[in-house]
């Protein structure tokens, strides 16, 4: 009876002593240990030390998350062809005001508010409007978290088979050239995204209809693979003044035809028709017109367009 008593107490004391080593190894533990985030893993295992116990060991494992895609408020729309890319009527200040969200990149230095009359790779312009403010308008309306930046090289008088100094022949030092690289670098000061082209050209051109799409078609090419982040984006061409394609007579016809045949010849291609629009002088749109032209190059550029 008395060795089951001493037994009895020497149980009950093993009992308490183990309750107290577990408090201690708690409370210890318990230390060595935060809070982690849902997204880390932790993970608990038995590692043996040097003496052959055991202890607790812990491993965060991060997870693999690709780096964020990289991001801009500005989208890029490159403005080429000729003088009825700028050349319209005279400015209304109210309804050619500027807008908040309408930059433009003159070719050095940072960007600035776009205001008409833009500044495009030709120096003679004339103070009158084009369409591609009434265009950025349309398009900064539609997206209200966008900023547009636009790029122009417009340039009086030129085409691909004109007799001007500068040409839109693909070469060192032409036109092409020249507006491909204002482009990058509007790109590379905003770190913005190239989302279109907007194209006004023939008159220059009027009359060559056996070369002309294959020129046009070419360019078109060469500005998608020669502009960072041109390879898919929408370009939109213009249909030429109703009065000036009239004086062609039939050949007009065909030329104009010509223009708004690029969808069915290039991929993400649309046309603005400027059909019913009356010119100030037989070849460049009114200050009106050049308005409405711009809505229907928003219009043509939307129906292709990939949604932000």
């Amino acid at each position: 009876m008395k060795h089951f008593n001493k037994r009895q107490k020497l149980n009950g004391f093993a009992i308490l002593l183990v309750s107290i080593l577990n408090v201690l190894l708690f409370q210890n533990c318990s230390k060595g240990f935060e809070v982690l985030p849902q997204s880390e893993q932790l993970s608990l295992g038995r590692q043996t030390t040097g003496s052959g116990q055991y202890s607790l060991s812990s491993s965060v494992v991060d997870p693999i998350t690709p780096p964020p895609a990289p991001t801009s408020e500005y989208d890029v729309f490159v403005v080429a062809g000729q003088s009825n890319t700028y050349v319209g009527g005279p400015l209304d200040d109210i309804l050619d005001a500027p807008h908040d969200r309408i930059f433009e990149y003159t070719g050095a230095g940072p960007i600035i508010i776009a205001e008409d009359p833009l500044k495009s790779l030709d120096d003679r312009n004339n103070g009158n409007i084009g369409f591609v403010m009434s265009f950025a308008k349309a398009y900064v309306a539609a997206n209200p978290t966008r900023k547009a930046v636009l790029v122009h090289c417009g340039y009086a008088g030129t085409g691909f088979s004109s007799s001007a100094p500068l040409t839109w022949t693909i070469g060192p030092g032409n036109l092409p050239a020249q507006c491909i690289t204002k482009a990058n670098a509007a790109i590379a000061e905003t770190h913005g995204l190239m989302r279109g082209f907007l194209w006004h050209q023939g008159e220059s051109d009027f009359g060559s209809n056996n070369t002309y799409a294959g020129n046009l078609d070419g360019l078109i090419a060469h500005f998608r693979a020669s502009i960072t982040g041109a390879s898919q984006v929408p370009f939109v061409v213009g249909g030429l003044a109703d009065e000036f394609a009239a004086e062609g007579g039939e050949s007009g016809v065909i030329f104009q035809n010509i223009i708004a045949d690029t969808p069915t010849r290039v991929a993400k291609a649309a046309f603005a028709s400027a059909a019913g629009l009356p010119t100030q002088d037989g070849t460049h749109f009114s200050a009106p017109s050049q308005r409405i032209l711009g809505g229907r190059y928003h219009e043509a550029f939307a129906s292709i367009a990939p949604a932000n």
